[in-house]
């Protein structure tokens, strides 16, 4: 089992929502750790879940917060069907089905 590695929620730089900046690009710090080690294609929190034995995971909201890589899991999302659209109007049907 790895440790939490906790940082300083907010107060950690000048940003008044409290993430980080790294190369011009803001983030949560947590996700820019796991995007770093991790999920290179990462995008945003919302794919990830913390793992129930963190004591510092984001979702807590607590003052410190867990960046351990390791106490996230990805989220997947599930892959939609393609919806089609027809491109000639007359190809759509006037009347429902029965």
């Amino acid at each position: 089992m790895t440790s939490s590695v906790k940082i300083v929620r907010y107060g950690l730089t000048d940003s008044l929502d409290g993430r980080l900046q790294v190369f011009k690009k803001k983030g949560l710090p947590h996700v820019i750790y796991c995007r770093l080690w991790r999920w290179p294609d990462l995008q945003s929190h919302h794919e990830l879940k913390a793992i129930e034995s963190c004591e510092y995971a984001f979702n807590l909201k607590r003052d410190e917060v867990c960046v351990n890589p390791y106490h996230y899991r990805r989220v997947e999302t599930p892959v939609l069907p393609p919806i089609y659209v027809p491109r000639n109007p007359g190809e759509v049907p006037t009347q429902l089905p029965h």
